[in-house]
């Protein structure tokens, strides 16, 4: 390989010297830049959030993290880059971020392979020519954006199908979900009835086992897609990530308009991908949405969906608004295990029990929650669970579903509940019946 002078090298382009067979697309090179190219914060920054304070403690490709460094146990938070620049502006304690100085461009390098012309005959096979120019790229034309608006559910079956469909379904909109980040825009109407099918790895396991002779090719493309931090939380979400039908989301909606309510602020903890969102009543369209979800993937992808609901991506426990929302619904975890969240560990509560507790603290009095729970809320030989519910809120109604209700989009059969409760001004000393079990006449312990 050889080098020679730019001006010699055009001058042989020019007389067909040589013959080009590569050329590399232009690489910009940065200098003197303070942070990672297209974004202003660094690792190691302070920012705030919801008023408290994060330390950035990496940058992904897609995804920045964030953790609160009061906390002894480390719970991280990811926030899409696009989302978290919209969410530092909230805060005039973050303009720091924005006064710092851009990365200069200093120079564009391009590299460009070209073989002899055949009547040529000289004594190497190839030259390697870098050309430097000092003039920075023009700038890239702006993407025309789509104005912001919330996905509509229309469709009664959304998710439905075998597991190979819906892991389809989910790989599509994973991968659309990527590629609009990174052309930084957002989900077109069309896009978002994509990503809508996104039904989570709820009954999916077999994905996840690259045993399955069956399921090689997509354990391959999932583990190939997936960053590993994205990879290990969607193998950890199959037991538990079973998204609600609009069927039956449709009917929770249909009580809470009876009981009166219009308008207000909506909060859906465990989110998934928002689908009671999608299925919001037109007479309740001029509440204010707020959503919660733990899985990164899952989150902005209802962030993609629902643009002008306020989402955080992050577990319920790293939120905090008493007495704020009018309205708490969702469908929350099942699970024998615990949520560590200092103001409730002392309670010792389920992980779908702590939802019930947390939520009611966040909900104004008189405000009602409404979620779909496993059925040992009421059914558990404990009452310590029901009784402090009881103190806190009345309870309007109840219904026991089938357990085939989740059988079509989330591909489980599991006996669950509906409860709504109402929150009381303040807490009182009072156990009612439904605090209580008994006995069917089949001698079954139920609520």
């Amino acid at each position: 390989a050889v080098s020679i002078d730019r001006t010699v090298f055009e001058r042989y382009l020019d007389t067909g010297y040589f013959a080009v067979v590569e050329q590399a697309e232009p690489v910009k090179e940065v200098e003197e830049a303070k942070t990672l190219p297209g974004v202003p914060f660094e690792v190691g920054d302070k920012v705030y959030l919801d008023d408290t304070a994060f330390e950035i403690t990496n940058i992904g490709l897609f995804d920045v993290q964030l953790r609160d460094p009061t906390l002894a146990y480390p719970i991280f938070r990811s926030e899409s880059k696009e989302r978290l620049m919209q969410q530092l502006h909230q805060d005039e304690r973050n303009q720091f971020i924005f006064d710092r100085e851009e990365p200069k461009v200093t120079h564009t390098t391009e590299t460009v392979a070209f073989y002899p012309a055949e009547e040529n005959n000289l004594p190497y096979d190839v030259v390697i020519q870098t050309l430097r120019t000092g003039e920075p790229e023009p700038p890239t034309p702006a993407i025309e954006t789509v104005p912001a608006q919330n996905f509509r559910i229309t469709d009664d079956h959304l998710g439905e199908g075998g597991a190979k469909a819906k892991f389809r379904m989910n790989m599509d909109a994973i991968n659309l979900l990527k590629e609009l980040e990174f052309d930084g825009r957002q989900a077109t109407p069309e896009e978002q009835a994509i990503l809508s099918k996104y039904v989570g790895w709820g009954g999916l396991a077999d994905a996840f086992d690259e045993t399955k002779d069956n399921w090689k090719n997509e354990f391959a493309e999932l583990y190939a897609t997936l960053s590993p931090e994205e990879y290990a939380a969607a193998r950890s979400s199959t037991l538990n990530a079973h998204y609600t039908s609009p069927v039956v989301i449709g009917a929770i909606y249909d009580a809470v308009e009876k009981m009166g309510f219009q308008t207000g602020n909506i909060l859906e903890p465990a989110m998934g991908i928002g689908n009671f969102f999608g299925c919001l009543p037109e007479s309740m369209q001029n509440s204010k949405l707020y959503g919660i979800e733990l899985d990164s993937i899952t989150g902005r992808i209802a962030q993609q969906l629902y643009p002008k609901a306020d989402i955080t991506v992050a577990g319920f426990e790293t939120t905090d608004r008493r007495d704020f929302y009018d309205l708490a619904i969702g469908n929350v975890p099942f699970g024998q295990y615990q949520v560590n969240d200092r103001a409730y560990n002392k309670l010792g509560f389920s992980i779908h029990d702590y939802f019930f507790a947390k939520a009611i603290d966040q909900v104004r009095p008189g405000g009602v929650v409404a979620f779909v729970t496993s059925r040992y809320t009421m059914d558990k030989q404990s009452p310590e669970v029901r009784k402090y519910i009881a103190q806190r809120a009345e309870l309007l109604g109840a219904i026991r579903l089938p357990n085939t209700a989740f059988k079509a989009n989330a591909g489980t059969e599991v006996v669950s509940d509906i409860l709504f409760l109402q929150k009381r001004d303040r807490p009182i000393e009072i156990e009612p019946d439904w605090v209580h079990l008994g006995q069917n006449k089949d001698g079954f312990a139920i609520n």
